[in-house]
């Protein structure tokens, strides 16, 4: 399915299933502050960036995106095991 992620009133646990402990991907286009800058607000949250690097065409010369690996948690959400006290999603952007 095709949803917005960035801005006012799209936590991602108003988009995605909240209850879920699976993990979910997320294919979308980076929205840009700047050069070196990604906006990363969903709603009240952010997504919290782990790891970014810049993805190339096959001939390895001009940039043709970014892969951003992200971690999402949502402290409202149910409890996943009795080990943690908040549930925390990983999602893998790409644009």
């Amino acid at each position: 399915k095709a949803r917005h992620i960035y801005g006012a009133n799209h936590e991602p646990w108003n988009i995605l299933d909240q209850d879920s402990p699976e993990s979910f991907w997320v294919l979308t286009k980076l929205n840009k502050k700047s050069k070196s800058r990604i906006e990363r607000t969903a709603g009240d949250g952010c997504w919290l960036q782990q790891f970014a690097k810049e993805v190339k065409n096959k001939d390895g010369g001009e940039v043709i995106g970014d892969l951003v690996i992200c971690e999402i948690k949502n402290k409202d959400a149910a409890v996943v095991s009795s080990g943690y006290k908040e549930k925390s999603r990983r999602t893998r952007s790409v644009s």
